[in-house]
């Protein structure tokens, strides 16, 4: 009785195809309907009933699985689905991109908003050279606190920040004039990231490496040209990594 089950299953999911299933929560646990799950690569896509629930049927393959809903941050995997068969990949959780700009920890549950921070910037003539620090401003700036490891965070304006370790001096960024009028860095060691853009094109998904230290997220694309008001104090983010 077996082998008449078997090939009625395959018949209803097409000979030459296979299935993936699985299901599409928020944070809080709650289904979402009518999310839209695609197979990029392939004329494929299908949306969550209900219950949060779909079954994407596709020819065998090698996928990237997108998992998205108007309003949060995609999902997307690798999916290796090469035989005709189903494939569950369980409950996957979306999580809201927040409305306000700026920059965002991944914090279990949702992204939260990190305390500011501020450099100030110092300058020292010698002669005929120039040097430039950028340095913590503590009066300015409270920290946030973290354990050694990977962190998500959330790039909501793309603005282009960057993770500078602070050096013994509390530096974020050194660099000197030369007799040519031309500045070259003396200090500059970044924590290891990678970036991940969204379809949008003003959001992006950074992950960060910290080991034990202090460090200053700062704005890069406005690291040296800070907004009328600020003259010399620069924006950002100061996170303390302590084991």
């Amino acid at each position: 009785m077996r082998a008449p089950l078997l090939g009625a299953a395959l018949l209803a999911m097409g000979c030459s195809k296979m299935a993936i299933d699985g299901e599409v929560v928020d944070a809080t646990g709650a289904p979402m309907e009518g999310a839209t799950v695609s197979a990029l690569g392939a004329p494929c896509t299908t949306q969550t009933d209900a219950t949060g629930k779909f079954s994407l049927e596709c020819l065998p393959g090698s996928y990237q699985l997108v998992v998205g809903y108007e309003g949060y941050v995609p999902f997307e995997d690798e999916i290796e689905a090469t035989e005709r068969k189903r494939y569950d990949i369980g409950k996957q959780i979306l999580i809201k991109i927040p409305e306000d700009k700026g920059l965002f920890l991944f914090a279990g549950q949702a992204y939260e908003p990190l305390n500011d921070g501020r450099l100030a910037r110092k300058l020292e003539k010698t002669g005929q050279e120039t040097t430039r620090a950028f340095c913590l401003d503590p009066e300015q700036s409270e920290p946030n606190d973290l354990t050694p490891g990977v962190y998500n965070f959330f790039d909501h304006a793309h603005i282009g920040w960057r993770p500078f370790k602070l050096d013994a001096d509390g530096c974020a960024y050194r660099d000197r004039k030369n007799q040519k009028h031309q500045w070259q860095v003396e200090y500059r060691e970044k924590a290891q990231f990678e970036e991940h853009g969204l379809k949008d094109e003003d959001k992006t998904i950074a992950r960060i490496s910290f080991e034990e230290g202090d460090y200053f997220i700062a704005d890069w694309k406005g690291f040296f040209t800070p907004p009328d008001g600020e003259k010399h104090t620069y924006t950002g983010h100061w996170v303390r990594v302590r084991k």
